[in-house]
């Protein structure tokens, strides 16, 4: 489970401070995909990153499993405990598919497995990368396959917790649907807490829970 409680965020701009999340609080539980709506600049992606540990919060509680999130662990949360899929992709270029999922396995402690490659390969033909595209450097995928690698690599990644920023943003109706299809099953079927940040409505309503951000808060649809 994780929870935010009260949490504020700003900036000060000359005396004042400008605030963009503000006694903020919500619940995110396994097994749940949830997605936050909100129009362009209202604090969605400053949000995210609060939750995924990029950036912390300047008041207010993270706690994840009833333990808090502070400064002394959060890189720790954010190895092992937390997975983010861009709008981007951030994959590495100049290694293939099935590379990029190593390294993240290589990255979160998984160098005792045995036959890792093999595992990083059942992983992308499970979210639709076969073997012949998962030799392929990333620089030679289409959109919509960097995104399911970039999906794998969160599989890989053993995290509990997802979350995703614009993950559809760049990508046709029909691969658009085909990601939604896979973040319900990361959440339903690895029972994970998937957490979405998105502008497509079509999104929003396939997700089990939606929260809109609206002043400064989180509102559930």
């Amino acid at each position: 489970m994780l929870e935010i409680k009260n949490i504020e965020y700003c900036y000060k701009d000359g005396d004042h401070k400008r605030y963009i999340i503000k006694n903020c609080s919500a619940t995110f539980n396994e097994s749940i995909f949830y997605t936050i709506v909100g129009p362009s600049g209202c604090g969605k992606t400053t949000l995210i990153s609060l939750l995924a540990g990029l950036d912390q919060q300047n008041s207010g509680e993270i706690v994840i499993n009833g333990k808090k999130l502070l400064k002394k662990n959060i890189e720790k949360y954010r190895k092992n405990e937390v997975a983010i899929i861009f709008q981007q992709y951030n994959l590495i270029k100049y290694l293939s598919a099935v590379d990029n999922v190593l390294y993240i396995m290589h990255e979160c402690g998984s160098k005792k497995l045995k036959n890792p490659k093999d595992i990083a390969y059942k992983i992308l033909e499970n979210v639709g990368i076969v073997k012949s595209k998962a030799d392929r450097y990333a620089s030679n995928l289409s959109g919509g396959e960097c995104q399911r690698v970039a999906i794998a690599k969160a599989i890989a990644s053993n995290a509990n917790i997802i979350v995703a920023d614009e993950p559809t943003g760049n990508l046709d109706e029909d691969t658009s649907d085909e990601i939604i299809r896979l973040f319900k099953e990361l959440s339903h079927t690895y029972n994970k807490t998937v957490i979405v940040v998105t502008h497509s409505n079509t999104l929003a309503k396939k997700s089990d829970v939606c929260y809109r951000l609206v002043n400064k808060k989180l509102e559930e649809v």
